[in-house]
């Protein structure tokens, strides 16, 4: 769509400039859709380049077209054509984003060695509603894996006559179905509809879904762990797992991740999901370790997210680790205050105040 908006506007004896965000992009409006000039709207001078770009008064109208995109154009006159492209986020387009990042992590041959194991659920793949993007602080709370989840079904035909595609979109629809519904007797689950009333607007509090829903494992095995024992049945789904995982970080960029997993699991966090895990600081042995990831988004920009771990919601003595984790997405400050109430010195400056 964009590409059309450049020819009309040059035949009118125009100058086409694009705003996008990041350099990835900028790099696309200028080289793929043959804008004159492209200005980065994140760049910390960007108010100075827009008027040197577009130096006249300008007039505006919005006009929205296309699938993805919200073009937002302005006309300088007599001579300046300005159009800027940007990203029009919802959940529709974010889980758009997810389907076909997972379709590049999985193939047929991967589901058909995946299941050989006939003791495995279904491929568990991580989904975000409209109330995450609306919340207070996008968080996002892993599990381990999700005991006997099935979906539409296990795998749909076998061999090469797997349909890939179908089969993610039927696991993301299940996904999407089942979240904020699933049984209220789970300890993960109350301790997540705790987590949406905190963090949700106000208006969508009663949908129970503002945090995205993910696990550390993509698959469930009846009667033992996923990576359980060792050997290459398990580092398959192991690493299928963190494939999954890094890609609904790098889609979703949320604000704080809340890996509700358990010291057991630290090992795969540190080795094989994640590169290298920076600014580690364990604030309360086995109940609350701290570290930030860094990964590469959509765009090819790197950046970080804030996490934590803790154990399961199960365990009923870390209910203040959570809570702390996830109250300093809201006001920075609940770290602090929960390692003063163990008696333990403070790393943090900054203490908000409590969060009522």
């Amino acid at each position: 769509m964009a590409a059309r908006l450049a020819p009309p506007a040059r035949i009118r004896g125009a100058r086409v400039v694009g705003i996008a965000g990041g350099a990835a992009r900028c790099a696309y409006v200028k080289g793929e859709l043959g804008f004159d000039a492209v200005i980065d709207h994140r760049a910390p001078d960007f108010a100075g380049q827009l008027r040197a770009a577009c130096p006249d008064r300008m007039t505006d109208r919005i006009c929205r077209q296309g699938w993805r995109y919200t073009f937002r154009i302005a006309i300088a006159r007599p001579i300046v054509f300005m159009a800027a492209l940007i990203l029009t986020e919802s959940a529709a387009t974010l889980n758009d984003r997810l389907l076909q990042r997972y379709i590049e992590a999985v193939d047929a041959e991967t589901l058909r060695l995946l299941y050989q194991d006939t003791c495995l659920s279904g491929l568990f793949v991580a989904t975000a509603s409209e109330s995450y993007l609306r919340s207070k602080a996008r968080i996002m709370i892993v599990g381990r894996e999700t005991a006997g989840w099935k979906g539409a079904d296990v795998v749909p035909g076998t061999g090469a006559q797997i349909d890939v595609a179908a089969y993610l979109e039927r696991q993301m629809a299940y996904h999407r179905k089942k979240v904020g519904t699933v049984d209220a007797t789970s300890t993960f689950f109350q301790f997540y509809r705790r987590v949406a009333q905190m963090v949700a607007a106000p208006d969508d509090r009663h949908l129970k879904d503002a945090p995205v829903w993910a696990n550390l494992f993509c698959v469930d095995r009846s009667r033992s762990r996923p990576d359980r024992p060792p050997g290459p049945a398990s580092a398959r789904i192991l690493d299928l797992s963190a494939r999954l995982l890094r890609i609904q970080i790098a889609v979703l960029k949320p604000d704080l991740i809340v890996f509700t997993t358990g010291s057991s699991c630290d090992s795969h966090l540190k080795t094989r999901y994640f590169d290298s895990l920076l600014n580690s600081e364990v604030h309360n042995p086995k109940r609350l370790w701290e570290f930030h990831i860094a990964l590469t988004d959509d765009a090819g920009d790197p950046f970080t997210v804030r996490a934590f771990r803790t154990p399961h919601p199960r365990h009923r003595a870390s209910d203040d680790a959570r809570a702390a984790a996830v109250a300093e997405a809201l006001a920075p400050g609940a770290i602090a205050r929960y390692k003063e109430s163990l008696g333990r010195p403070s790393t943090h400056v900054r203490v908000a105040p409590a969060i009522v």
